[in-house]
């Protein structure tokens, strides 16, 4: 335990007039050079002396410096201290027997020290100044003071051990304040002025609407002892309670908050951390209701399906229905990388979430085409959706005859995960169309034999449907069909000619037979062995009897021709020789 605590301890047992014990003088304080007490009151007996003890050194030795013999005696001017630290302590003598004479507080001849500033802090419109308790023992009080306009002014003083004050006075969200403590004697003196703590005072720019942001800037909280490990950034949104939103470094004054929502009130301040200690200090609130230009969140292609004439059904999503667009469109690829635009879209808002568009134009029975919507925003951001691809069918009756080769380009959306085709084939004569079969997203052509005793099979018609189940950008689920154009493929002819006929025998006329179906048009020429036309006939079910204008020609070979155009538009043409039996 050190001396200034005994004599603390000794000096509260006088004061509560314990028996037995001799109170010394209330040592009030030291200023130049006189020490200054107020008399004690000792019934005990009778008076002799004051007694100072004095020492260069605070932990001793104490010696005799003077006794005073004036019992109202309460100043002493130290002659011999010359500028140099003494330490004094004050003890009465009077003619007590057998009791304890007890020592004052033990001061020095300098002046106060302060009581460390701990932090100022913003509390609404106020200011707390908190500080430390000076480790000076005659400091009975605290002078608080603050900068304005007119230079540093003293607001206020307090008395005791209250180590904090409320400035009630402050501008806290108008400027930084700045603060200075010193610790007051109860002769006036006053300690060295220490390095002042000031507020933090936060302001804001102008929003930027175009990227939802706004900047905060702040001064420096100088002084502690630590530095400023960290400063806080501290967000109420529409009247909720403030939440710790980010943190930056301790040399950073400024932060750019860039997710505002549009006519949403924040409520910011700044919190900066002292280094090692964990005090804190608060800035002023800031509250502003911001707008800003909403951007468009959602663009999702869902489905481009071919219909009549090569048009194309289009189908997105896209939000929130107050986007502010300055333009958007349709856009369309013959070949998946250069887009032209295909059909203006309305963009003001509200917006609807779902939307239809057929291309009228696209002419997806040419050819696949490849489609996105393109949009623009006030702000001059352009966002494209994802592409859809429609599926292009092509497919060719082979000339062996039997079936229909087809093949396809693949349905493209890279929303899908998963994905299957199914064939439809339709014949002339209508009705609804039959479902060939279900294969898989990587299988892209396919085999429709014929069964060539379905003479309505001659000519048919095809589509695929592609059935996709989508995975949205927000997690949900979408399954879509898509439809490629339609091809129709015709089989090619079966001939079959006979190469002998007698027209007395059971084979009587020259006539080709057609398995199935019937000609678009039909055209026979025979002809004898010089190139002589003997015979010509434009229909399928009238062949050759032997004769010419009536009159039966020789027995011989003939030549003949035959052209036969299909109803799909397929010609066939046919040459050979014929033998004409008698």
């Amino acid at each position: 335990m050190n001396i200034r605590s005994v004599v603390t301890i000794l000096a509260v047992l006088a004061a509560l007039q314990l028996p037995a014990q001799i109170v010394p003088p209330d040592f009030l304080c030291v200023t130049n050079d006189t020490l200054i007490w107020t008399t004690p009151n000792n019934t005990c007996g009778s008076f002799n002396a004051y007694v100072i003890y004095a020492s260069q050194n605070e932990a001793g030795p104490y010696n005799v410096l003077t006794s005073i013999t004036n019992p109202n005696q309460t100043r002493f001017f130290h002659a011999g201290a010359s500028g140099a630290t003494w330490y004094y302590y004050l003890q009465s003598d009077y003619n007590c027997p057998g009791q304890t004479a007890l020592s004052s507080d033990t001061l020095d001849n300098r002046i106060p020290e302060a009581g460390p500033m701990r932090r100022v802090t913003v509390n609404g419109t106020n200011v707390i100044i908190d500080w430390d308790i000076s480790p000076s023992p005659e400091v009975f009080g605290y002078v608080i003071s603050r900068n304005t306009t007119a230079g540093t002014t003293i607001i206020d003083t307090v008395f005791g051990n209250i180590t904090t004050y409320t400035d009630i006075g402050a501008e806290p969200d108008m400027q930084s304040e700045t603060y200075f403590v010193t610790a007051l004697d109860r002769c006036g003196n006053k300690s060295l002025v220490a390095a002042p703590h000031n507020t933090i005072l936060l302001e804001t720019g102008e929003p930027d609407p175009c990227n939802q942001s706004i900047n905060l800037t702040w001064n420096a909280y100088k002084n502690w002892t630590g530095g400023v490990q960290r400063y806080e950034i501290w967000i109420g949104v529409n009247g909720a309670a403030a939440t710790r939103f980010d943190t930056v470094a301790g040399t950073a004054l400024s932060y750019l908050f860039d997710e505002i929502d549009d006519n949403f009130t924040y409520c910011f301040s700044i919190v900066a951390i002292e280094q090692g200690s964990g005090e804190t200090s608060t800035s002023n609130i800031i509250c502003r209701q911001l707008a800003v230009t909403q951007p468009l969140r959602q663009l999702e292609l869902l489905n481009a399906s071919v219909g009549t004439a090569g048009a194309v059904d289009l189908v997105w999503l896209w939000g929130p229905d107050n986007a502010e667009l300055s333009e958007a469109a349709i856009e369309r690829s013959n070949n998946g990388s250069t887009f032209v635009s295909a059909a203006t879209l309305p963009s003001a808002a509200p917006l609807t979430p779902e939307n239809n568009l057929t291309d009228a134009q696209a002419g997806a029975d040419a050819g696949q085409r490849h489609f996105r919507v393109n949009t623009e925003d006030v702000c001059g951001t352009v966002l494209a959706s994802n592409q859809v691809a429609t599926i292009f069918l092509q497919g060719q009756a082979l000339e062996a005859g039997g079936a229909n080769a087809l093949s396809w380009r693949p349905y493209q959306n890279s929303l899908a995960d998963t994905l299957i085709y199914q064939f439809f084939r339709s014949t002339l004569a209508g009705g609804t169309p039959q479902a060939l079969g279900i294969l898989g997203q990587n299988t892209l052509q396919y085999d429709d034999l014929i069964d060539f005793s379905k003479p309505d099979l001659l000519q048919v018609c095809y589509y695929i449907e592609a059935t996709a189940q989508l995975v949205l950008a927000d997690g949900t689920q979408r399954s879509v069909i898509s439809r490629s154009n339609t091809i129709c493929l015709e089989q090619p002819a079966r001939i079959y000619i006979p190469n002998v006929f007698a027209p007395a025998g059971i084979n009587a006329i020259f006539q080709p037979l057609l398995p199935f179906g019937t000609p678009a048009s039909y055209h026979l020429i025979i002809y004898d062995r010089w190139g002589g036309q003997v015979f010509e006939s434009n229909s399928i079910d009238v062949g050759w009897d032997g004769e010419k204008n009536g009159k039966a020609m020789p027995q011989g070979v003939y030549l003949y021709y035959i052209r036969l155009e299909q109803n799909g538009g397929r010609i066939i043409e046919k040459t050979g020789d014929v033998m004409l039996m008698r």
